[in-house]
């Protein structure tokens, strides 16, 4: 879909009182999908790295202990 379609399909909806383009909502949402994927995946990565971290002290202590 291009921007013509865009445009095309809003002078529709306007002509024929109905919703069938996109509107500011559907955006918006689409933006918070967006967004809690990004933190998702961020406290993801920030989990196994915190989770490398801990693994490296065990190691660690653990031939400390040897």
């Amino acid at each position: 879909m291009n921007i013509a379609d865009l445009y095309a399909g809003f002078a529709e909806d306007m002509r024929n009182g109905t919703h069938h383009c996109p509107r500011f909502d559907h955006a918006v949402t689409r933006h918070e999908l967006v967004d809690a994927v990004v933190e998702s995946a961020a406290r993801s990565q920030r989990e196994a790295s915190r989770a490398q971290r801990l693994k490296s002290i065990f190691n660690c202590l653990r031939s400390a202990m040897r």
